[in-house]
């Protein structure tokens, strides 16, 4: 009997030795302050404060996020980007485009601009855009969606309109097309911390684009539409804006 009140007795003291370790993380990337973990520790031994990376689960998982710069693209899409781990993150985006100001100066001379010289022949309709990115962040502070990241993109963008050909009698809607696939690689930078709402993320992208186009050669009763198929490397910069989920 004596023999198990001693027992019970070291026992107690046994458990009573344990202590609070205190975990802190000094980024400002956290969100609580500490977080308390019970360990057992043996007599003598002092609680020791960790300095580790940034805890995972304080760090910001999901974002949504648009392009200033492809707006004269005529690409309106909306992007969400999801933290997998600690280093990587997918991104997947729709929209829809319309007028390509830049390709319209740029190809066609303005020629089907509202101020162009057969903006009256030119019906403008409405295309889709698709993007995928997958991003591995860097740094040693690298946490969630935000830092430095080097990753893989591709997307997929549509661009049509009608062209009101002249035979001779009346004006005939004549579909002009125009597609894009891109494949490449971007290296960029994401401003988002934990305790953000609102951030910017820029880029630059290089790779090849696929492009499939009609172009409209010619104009009134003469005007011949050409598709043409032909793959170029591409180089761009984008800066986006977006909002932590």
């Amino acid at each position: 009997m004596y023999r198990l009140l001693i027992l019970l007795l070291a026992l107690g003291i046994r458990l009573q030795s344990s202590a609070q370790v205190v975990l802190k993380n000094d980024s400002s990337e956290t969100r609580s302050d500490t977080i308390r973990v019970r360990v057992r520790q043996h007599p003598g031994q002092k609680p020791i404060e960790y300095k580790g990376s940034p805890i995972i689960t304080d760090s910001v998982a999901r974002a949504i996020k648009a392009s200033a710069v492809n707006l004269i693209r005529g690409e309106f899409s909306v992007l969400y980007e999801h933290r997998l781990s600690r280093r990587w993150s997918a991104t997947g985006g729709f929209g829809v485009t319309w007028t390509d100001y830049y390709y319209e100066l740029a190809f066609n001379n303005a020629r089907f601009l509202g101020f162009g010289a057969e903006a009256s022949r030119s019906v403008f309709k409405g295309g889709w855009a698709l993007r995928a990115e997958l991003k591995r962040f860097y740094g040693p502070g690298a946490n969630g969606i935000g830092g430095a990241y080097l990753g893989a993109q591709g997307a997929l963008r549509t661009w049509n309109m009608d062209y009101l050909k002249f035979n001779g009698l009346s004006d005939i809607p004549t579909p002009v097309s125009r597609s894009w696939t891109d494949i490449g690689m971007i290296w960029g930078y994401n401003s988002v911390e934990a305790n953000d709402n609102w951030f910017w993320d820029a880029h630059v992208a290089m790779g090849i684009r696929l492009r499939n186009e009609d172009r409209v050669r010619g104009s009134g009763i003469d005007a011949v539409v050409e598709n043409n198929n032909f793959v170029l490397p591409y180089f761009g910069i984008n800066l986006l804006f977006g909002f932590t989920l």
